[in-house]
């Protein structure tokens, strides 16, 4: 790597050259001669064209072209050791999760050296765990036009792509993957899964046969042949493939995906069941001996999975036509975290019941969900599923817009309850719940206004929009915001779902743990 600090003149030529910082003798030199030779698109001042000090990166590797890169004349020149020590920072906050604290360092890092090689992976990935997938997008272009032999940048790109639901592209980049490493285990394996999920079996095979001749114990992957298996009508091999994935996993996630696949293709539903059973207990050992003392972002994400987990059991319950308790587990799931796919089953589940109208307003409910999460947890395809539904059964001729108002209003209901205010209190403050089948066993307030302290127990009392399945023997925690406005009669709790719980227990630790480190 070669720094130089330049004036660009009036005319876009280059003068007075310095070499600020250099890695190598030669290459300095060559880029001495090179850029005496440069030609800039002048800097302009009220129009006109003016000298300007600019400082220019020209970096080097083994093959292919050098990056060059332009921008404002620097103070100073960071170390090396400086830039590999905040590279190392921002890769360690990725691992642990700490995504917010990893954009910061890694933007850091690139205003001090714009052209740092994989910084720009760090910064994407955490992006794309935040979801803002635009921003992480454009940085992962920016890696792969950097490093057009990177072994990682398209695949990168093609899993941010994947998660904004942009097969098309994400597809796009896998393939570019395989063309630059095309012995890339795991670059088959992301195009092959993905093609399984979007039902290209023809397409996947070869991708996941190859991806596991690479490296056979791939769970993942043999799970995605499984699944295509199935639905090439290959049934008792596909159900054998995918109960080898899910042993060979291990995983209460690989227990629960192998159920609902079945649950899906409708076949071998006794499987199905014990698998998801199987899922549920696992996940369940993790949930036991709650303590409102002790709650961990970790133990939030385990809240919200065992919802999801439920919905699958429920799913399968329906399935094999025991409908009391397909409605008692998805009910919950769909309490815990309203989605498409959690609406789309529980109004399917009430059309089945007979309860028309509870099916209308589960499936408007679930349309004003994905209207109103900024997460993006539901597909395109799930949506309009949904979508479909509500249209076929309110009939063509129904107010569109009434409905999806009406859901709204009925989304707000469910996570939301008044309470009076006798002492006129304002302010708010944040309460985590624990929860039993219907009953909230005990209330703690966790931040804000410590003068709601006793809405502790007023909440306690209380009968709130959450219900856990009476099997289940769980006892599970949620939490939600208190606010109330000074003088007013009643105060407002909003119940965050279990997603957004988990997210706040994220950002709160991450906060905790930048003050320690801080300080």
């Amino acid at each position: 790597m070669v720094g130089l600090n330049l004036v660009v003149d009036a005319d876009g030529s280059v003068r007075d050259v310095e070499v600020a910082k250099s890695t190598d003798d030669e290459l300095k030199q060559e880029v001495l001669v090179a850029a005496k030779k440069w030609k800039f698109v002048p800097g302009t001042f009220q129009g006109q064209a003016v000298a300007t000090e600019i400082s220019v990166v020209v970096q080097f590797h083994a093959e292919g072209g050098p990056n060059i890169y332009a921008g404002p004349k620097r103070a100073s020149w960071p170390s090396p050791a400086e830039l590999q020590k905040l590279f190392d920072q921002a890769n360690q906050a990725l691992g642990r999760r700490d995504y917010r604290e990893a954009v910061a360092l890694s933007r850091q890092l690139l205003a001090l050296e714009p052209l740092f090689r994989r910084i720009r992976l760090v910064l994407g990935n955490s992006l794309v765990e935040l979801r803002q997938y635009d921003e992480a997008e454009a940085v992962l272009q920016d890696e792969t036009k950097l490093d057009p032999k990177s072994p990682y940048a398209f695949n990168q790109l093609g899993l941010a792509y994947q998660r904004d639901y942009k097969y098309d592209e994400a597809i796009a980049q896998f393939k570019k993957q395989i063309e630059v490493t095309p012995e890339d285990f795991n670059a088959h394996a992301n195009l092959g899964v993905l093609l399984s999920s979007r039902k290209r079996c023809n397409e996947a095979m070869p991708e996941l046969e190859k991806s596991l001749a690479l490296s056979p114990r791939q769970a993942r992957v043999l799970m995605a042949e499984g699944k295509c298996d199935i639905d090439q009508g290959n049934t008792a091999k596909g159900v054998s493939e995918i109960e080898q994935a899910a042993n060979q996993s291990g995983s209460s996630g690989s227990w629960n995906q192998a159920a609902y696949h079945l649950a899906e293709a409708n076949v071998e539903l006794d499987k199905a069941q014990r698998w998801a059973e199987t899922a549920i207990t696992i996940e369940s050992a993790l949930l036991r001996d709650l303590s409102l003392d002790r709650t961990t972002p970790t133990g939030m994400r385990q809240v919200n999975t065992i919802g999801n987990y439920w919905d699958t059991l429920g799913w399968v319950y329906f399935r094999t036509g025991k409908d009391d308790l397909a409605l008692s587990y998805v009910d919950a799931a769909w309490r815990m975290h309203p989605s498409a796919t959690k609406g789309d089953h529980l109004g399917q589940i009430y059309e089945k019941l007979g309860r028309r109208e509870d099916a209308i307003r589960t499936y408007a409910m679930a349309v004003a969900a994905v209207a109103l999460s900024k997460r993006g947890a539901s597909s395109p395809e799930d949506l309009a599923k949904v979508k479909g539904r509500l249209a076929q059964l309110a009939g063509q001729d129904a107010d569109s817009a009434a409905l999806a108002e009406q859901g709204r209003a009925a989304l707000e209901a469910l996570s939301s309850e008044t309470f009076e205010n006798p002492a006129k209190q304002g302010g708010s403050g944040d309460f985590i719940m624990k929860v039993a089948g219907a009953k909230i066993m005990e209330v703690r307030q966790v931040s804000g206004n410590a003068a709601l302290a006793p809405f502790s127990e007023v909440l306690r009392k209380t009968t709130l929009p959450v219900s856990l399945p009476d099997e289940s023997g769980l006892q599970i925690s949620r939490r939600g915001t208190l606010s109330c406005q000074k003088g007013a009669d009643e105060c407002h709790f909003k119940l965050l779902n279990t997603e957004e719980a988990a997210e706040l227990a994220t950002q709160e630790a991450d906060a905790a743990r930048t003050s320690v480190t801080t300080n």
